[in-house]
């Protein structure tokens, strides 16, 4: 009897052999496909590069430039604000001027030439991603001079706040301001009852749950199931204090703060263009104290997320006064309309 039942034939060497090879091509294929897309990508970073060095040479020649360059060299480009409160008191201005219509000075070429090698930026703005709420056009402010973040909801992360750490550590801004604005639409998906946002995308999901961290107070409200515009004010106003102080309390920030290197402080965009900054304590920093106890003469939505205001300006009123007043949510919310 030859041979038995369930034996295998072991493959030739050869075909071992074959194996290895056929292996060892398609990873070669694999890799110089790699190569030609890695080529590709360089190609095209090169064509840019040399586009922009173009354009740069260009703009560097020009007798303009070339006399401001030699201008600089006498009178380097200064910080507008060198304290936060000579920054709040500019953002105030800003405000002021963009309510007035008034368009900021066409950029100097000694200004452009000056952001060649530097900037100092007065402030440094926490931002919502809303196309509606541009910092640098609300405040009037010209190429330099704030240090924007935005995220959704003013909200902030690790890459952020690395981000704003860069401008407090090697920029030396002086003055955070934490910008909430007017129907903002990451803080209404916030008040959304979980089943709104079941089928939501995970990174969506994130930014909710950290927004409902800061804004239990408007969550928890009994009666107010609906997302009301009154509720909607306390809760963006409260989602300002919080990331505020949060950022005042975080262990790399709290120390330029203790040493009156820094402000944070809160303010709130109206789409009327008026900018209502919270008074926050006297060093400028947040402290989520009360403020506005009623609304037609009932008890305040919210009485830890609202705060006293310096009305920097409004489109009737004189820019150079502030007035301090006890903002209601109601009240708050008529300014706004």
């Amino acid at each position: 009897m030859t041979g038995s039942v369930g034996t295998s034939v072991k493959p030739s060497i050869s075909q071992q052999n074959h194996e290895v090879l056929e292996r060892i091509r398609h990873h070669l294929d694999d890799q110089e496909h790699k190569i030609h897309e890695q080529l590709n990508r360089f190609q095209l970073i090169k064509k840019a590069v040399e586009r922009i060095c173009k354009n740069d040479d260009a703009y560097m020649q020009s007798p303009d430039i070339v006399k401001a360059q030699t201008t600089l060299e006498d009178s380097p480009l200064e910080r507008k604000g060198n304290t936060a409160a000579e920054a709040l008191e500019l953002l105030k201005a800003g405000n002021a001027a963009f309510l007035r219509d008034e368009v900021p000075a066409k950029q100097c070429s000694d200004r452009h030439i000056g952001l060649h090698f530097a900037q100092k930026p007065h402030a440094i703005i926490i931002a919502c991603s809303d196309s509606r709420v541009p910092p640098e056009m609300i405040f009037n402010c010209a190429f330099g001079e704030l240090f924007v973040i935005r995220l959704a909801g003013n909200t902030i992360d690790a890459l952020a706040r690395a981000s704003l750490l860069y401008a407090v550590q090697h920029l030396h801004s002086p003055l955070v301001v934490v910008l909430g604005h007017e129907k903002c639409g990451a803080v209404t998906a916030a008040l959304q009852p979980p089943e709104a946002l079941v089928e939501a995308p995970r990174d969506i999901k994130t930014l909710v749950k950290k927004i409902q961290s800061g804004i239990e107070c408007a969550l928890l409200e009994p009666g107010l199931e609906d997302v009301d515009d009154e509720r909607l004010l306390c809760a963006i106003v409260c989602n300002v204090h919080s990331v505020a102080r949060t950022l005042s309390e975080h262990p790399d920030i709290r120390p330029f703060i203790e040493q009156k290197a820094l402000s944070v402080v809160g303010a709130y965009y109206a789409f009327n263009g008026v900018v209502s900054f919270f008074d926050d304590g006297e060093d400028g920093n947040a402290t989520g104290k009360e403020v506005g106890s009623t609304v037609n003469g009932q008890a305040s939505l919210c009485m830890s997320c609202s705060g006293t205001i310096h009305r920097s300006s409004s489109p009737t009123a004189d820019p150079s006064q502030k007035v301090n007043s006890r903002l209601s949510v109601s009240e708050g919310l008529s300014k706004n309309t």
